[in-house]
């Protein structure tokens, strides 16, 4: 079944502005993903159905796949295809393919809502009136009240610094992408759960540390975890959920961790 992927003129701006074919070919695969970001097809279907020549196809993909070190985003090196397998010379996964369609999905839900008016109230403003001389105070409606002045003095109480000891080798930029998206889903960020996430890391170089903390933010999990080996070398490539499974899941009150294993078990009891 195929799936949306939505487009943003972001996609003419950035480092693909003024190329061609490579803007017209992306465009075609973002229609042709599913709605878990895979184009599970040959370069010569591909060809077939774009129009384009196979060897035009096919050196696109080639860039595709490359680190591009001025993209917007670097997870997975800036690339934007990665292979399904690497076992097989064709099957690609949209790297950020999640991210735009979450973004998308939000941007919907706060259309819906201001076209429906259920958030007018939270953004309705009202003017505060200047006194009418300097001797003249602010009304009761203009001044702070008790809990404005807590909650600014809360905002502006800087947090207690950590007692973490960052190992040797660590990628800084991908780990402090990994502590925003945990911070943004407001997971647990306290010393004790960062430490077994960084004992996990230290025990790889720095270059696999690197790819276990993109595969854990491009896959939405909660832990940073080791390459598993699945009879040969590489790792074993698991999909990210989907846009409706990470709904299910916090519907449910799951973590991603506890959604899998919870689709795991209904699969094998069915």
């Amino acid at each position: 079944m195929s799936g949306y992927t939505p487009v943003f003129s972001t996609v003419f701006t950035g480092t693909l502005h003024g190329r061609w074919p490579d803007t017209g070919l992306w465009l075609c695969l973002l229609a042709m993903a599913d709605k878990h970001g895979l184009i599970d097809c040959t370069p010569q279907y591909i060809a077939g159905v774009t129009g384009l020549s196979a060897d035009d196809v096919v050196g696109c993909i080639e860039r595709f796949t490359k680190p591009d070190p001025y993209s917007r985003s670097q997870a997975e090196e800036g690339r934007r295809l990665v292979p399904i397998d690497v076992a097989r010379p064709w099957g690609w996964r949209i790297v950020n393919h999640g991210k735009y369609r979450e973004k998308a999905r939000l941007q919907a839900k706060d259309a819906q809502r201001t076209a429906s008016g259920a958030d007018a109230e939270r953004k309705r403003t009202v003017p505060r009136s200047p006194p009418v001389s300097p001797a003249v105070p602010l009304s009761d409606s203009d001044a702070n009240t008790d809990s404005d002045t807590r909650k600014n003095k809360r905002a502006a109480t800087p947090p207690a610094p950590s007692a973490l000891v960052l190992p040797e080798g660590l990628p800084r930029k991908e780990w402090e992408e990994w502590l925003a998206l945990r911070r943004k889903r407001r997971w647990p960020v306290d010393d004790v759960t960062l430490g077994k996430q960084l004992a996990t890391l230290a025990e790889h170089p720095t270059e696999t540390q690197r790819q276990m903390i993109n595969t854990s933010i491009n896959a939405g999990w909660q832990g940073i975890f080791a390459p598993k080996v699945n009879g040969s070398a590489k790792p074993k490539w698991i999909p990210p959920l989907s846009v409706e499974q990470l709904e299910e899941a916090e519907r449910l009150g799951l973590n991603t961790q506890e959604y899998r294993e919870k689709v795991l078990a209904q699969h094998r009891t069915s």
